[in-house]
């Protein structure tokens, strides 16, 4: 099969696949027609992996630039998008724009798989503005529901911000290397000037805008609102616009100026969203305090230069998380399920023993890298409550090895994923910027600290900062007033 046969098939996919779902919104269209757009939007995914695997070297195609990176981040796009609608195929029937909404989740998919596949800046901004816009179709698809406009109006003012934002880093961009194409900038080694401050700055602002950190993740919050498969594919592929932007920019976002207030930010983040999760009454409210907490992460490592744990970290979250998403509504536990709670000395000890553990493994298996210990530290801390949640809460015997059993396996699989996300991704980064670890060592130090003050501060829930802290978080995780109904008036008068 030739190479240009193989990249018309891809970009002919994603044509096919918005074709069809717009198709779909016509009347006269019968409705089991959405069975055939469904297997013609599993065709993008295919195709990408295809192209992945048969491509010895990247090419160029026009406007576009078909590589590793961009083929990769096109079929996880693509995957999640073909699980959404596939549970929106029933999940959404008797929704007044039932039609509506396959087209927008096919274009918004595809927009968001030919961004990072562009080699031109005025294609790449205009298929990000598209990207956008559908993402805006989807909110306004729940037209009927007053508060939901009001949170597509605020989250159009945050869309419209980043946009212009990147609009003018594009241009400066432009002027100081007189050249369009993507590649050729990110293959230049930059000088710190204050042009090239000003864009790193610029870039970075859509970073933090469409990720939903501090402090713009009011929007994120009161997203809630909207359908669930709306909120799996924002959640899952959307806000992490933001990670991939800063990897393709990398020679931009890496110098001191730009990666120390993204790293602040980014951990302000992480803790505002794990006192969202801990307050929060609702799964869906949990999970929303979970992304903002997760993006922080991913931030985190672009901050350190480690774009590839990134980039792993971003593919893995989007498949979690939309899963996560996709089950919201069988989150409640059943009435006869019993849960044993294990004393608080025996999860401290196995949740201490393992961040030990994997944190002295990771660094001293790649000692040249600082990195490698945050990381360790951040795996163990993951693991372990992991342990506690599969192992020590199960009621039985059998339970308690099927929960390590099903947790050795998923360490297994973590590592292969890693293995083989490094060999596909490895050729796409400057090797200058894979690692920055200027920053690596103090932050593991405060990373410990906030960890042990905020450890101890929960041991006392009587005191006024636990207390302060509390009604903080649920102040945070608390959507507007003009964001929330009471009632689903929008029902009753449909009804009437």
């Amino acid at each position: 099969m030739s190479t240009s046969l193989i990249i018309l098939s891809v970009i002919l996919s994603f044509m096919v696949m918005i074709l069809t779902g717009f198709l779909y919104r016509l009347k006269k269209v019968p409705m089991y027609f959405i069975s055939y757009h469904l297997y013609l939007a599993l065709l993008p995914t295919i195709t990408s992996l295809i192209a992945l695997l048969l491509m010895a070297h990247p090419i160029a195609f026009g406007p576009l630039h078909f590589d590793r990176f961009g083929l990769t981040l096109g079929a996880f796009i693509n995957l999640i998008g073909f699980v959404v609608q596939r549970f929106s195929m029933r999940y959404l029937q008797g929704d007044l724009h039932y039609r509506a909404y396959f087209g927008f989740f096919s274009l918004a998919t595809s927009a968001m798989s030919l961004t990072w596949l562009s080699d031109d800046l005025r294609v790449l901004l205009l298929l990000l503005g598209i990207a956008l816009w559908s993402m805006l179709q989807l909110f306004r698809c729940s037209s009927a529901i007053k508060p939901a406009m009001f949170v597509m109006k605020r989250a159009r003012t945050i869309f419209l911000i980043a946009w212009l934002s990147l609009l003018a880093a594009t241009i400066m961009l432009y002027r100081s290397t007189h050249t369009w194409s993507l590649h050729q900038i990110a293959g230049k080694t930059v000088a710190l000037t204050p042009l090239s401050i000003t864009i790193g700055l610029l870039l970075l602002l859509p970073a933090l805008l469409l990720a939903a950190q501090w402090p713009f993740q009011r929007w994120l919050l009161e997203s809630a609102i909207f359908p669930t498969p709306v909120s799996a594919l924002m959640h899952a592929g959307f806000v992490n616009l933001g990670g991939v932007l800063l990897t393709r920019f990398a020679n931009y976002t890496h110098f001191p100026t730009v990666s120390l207030p993204l790293l602040l930010i980014s951990l302000t983040s992480i803790l505002i969203g794990q006192g969202i999760v801990r307050v929060a009454v609702d799964y869906k409210r949990q999970l929303l305090g979970s992304t903002i907490a997760q993006m922080g992460f991913m931030l985190v490592q672009c901050a350190l230069g480690a774009y590839l744990a990134a980039i792993i970290h971003l593919i893995l979250h989007g498949l979690f998380k939309a899963m996560l998403f996709l089950q919201a509504g069988s989150a409640a536990q059943h009435q006869n399920e019993t849960i044993v709670l294990p004393s608080h000395r025996l999860e401290r000890f196995w949740q201490v023993t393992l961040t030990i553990v994997i944190t002295l493994l990771y660094g001293f298996a790649d000692r040249s890298n600082a990195y490698a210990w945050l990381s360790g530290l951040i795996l163990g801390m993951a693991l372990g409550t992991a342990f506690t949640q599969l192992v020590l809460f199960s009621s039985k015997i059998s339970y308690r090895f099927l929960g390590a059993g099903v947790l050795l396996v998923i360490g297994v699989l973590y590592l292969y994923v890693q293995q083989v996300m490094t060999s596909l991704l490895s050729l796409t980064l400057s090797p200058s910027l894979l690692h920055n670890n200027i920053f690596a060592i103090p932050l593991l130090a405060l990373f410990v600290l906030v960890v042990f003050s905020l450890e101890r501060i929960g041991k006392k829930p009587d005191s006024k900062l636990y207390l302060r802290l509390y009604l903080y978080f649920v102040a945070t995780s608390e959507p507007s007033p003009k964001a929330t109904q009471t009632h689903p008036h929008h029902l009753s008068q449909w009804m009437a």
